[in-house]
């Protein structure tokens, strides 16, 4: 079953395309000769997109996914004409998400814990691994030894972020960014990761923004429990 690309924006838009990136190595699909993931390159931004059609008036659009069970993420952006230029990935974006391959996610929660069988025989069983990822939260004033997240290039929002000096810092419940107590680390292909201390955490809700002068700047918010 093909799998869907799917976002979500102001109703009636005619010219709203998903791109499709590649996790981590900047490849983006590209429609032109024979269809695949290429390395970005903006003069050919308008081989990028692939049309959205929007589900009745209800501002959902969607489109097959050209990459069927490749992992990546995509964006929905309101291309300003019927090709997209470089600029609709900034002012023309409208939604991002991710698209995983669930088999290979059901296998590895089944390789940690002891939910389901590794090969679902049912939608029931995947919402059951669902529900149970859902359920995770992170514990107020604990330090966290590994927190992923991923940086991309303000030239283009969408090639990951190699080799930078990312700074990151914390919101705690309302009060002014300070220095998070250790530095970032990069894994490979803009994947930094970076050890939360206790002192990171000791919040019921805490934004964390982690930036450099050539990055988009990223935010992500995390909300905690006591036990």
């Amino acid at each position: 079953m093909a799998a869907l690309l799917s976002g979500f924006a102001e109703t009636g838009l005619t010219t709203a395309k998903f791109v499709r990136f590649r996790r981590s190595d900047g490849f983006v699909w590209s429609t032109a000769g024979t269809p695949g993931f290429l390395v970005y390159n903006a003069a050919n931004i308008a081989d990028y997109g692939i049309a959205a059609t929007e589900v009745g008036a209800t501002g959902r659009y969607t489109a097959t996914d050209p990459a069927e069970t490749t992992e990546g993420d995509y964006v929905l952006v309101k291309a300003a004409g019927a090709s997209l230029v470089v600029s609709d990935l900034t002012g023309g974006l409208r939604w991002q998400d991710t698209v995983l391959d669930v088999d290979a996610e059901v296998a590895a929660i089944k390789a940690k814990t002891d939910l389901i069988p590794a090969s679902p025989a049912s939608t029931t069983e995947v919402a059951a691994v669902l529900a149970a990822v859902q359920a995770i939260r992170l514990r107020k004033n604990v330090a966290v030894a590994v927190f992923p997240f991923k940086m991309v290039l303000s030239s283009d929002h969408l090639t990951g972020a190699t080799g930078k000096t990312i700074t990151a810092t914390r919101s705690i419940d309302g009060a002014a960014f300070a220095a998070c107590t250790n530095s970032p680390t990069e894994i490979s292909g803009g994947d930094y990761t970076i050890s939360l201390s206790a002192a990171d955490r000791n919040g019921n809700a805490v934004i964390y923004r982690f930036a450099n002068t050539d990055c988009d700047t990223l935010e992500i918010v995390v909300l905690s429990h006591d036990t």
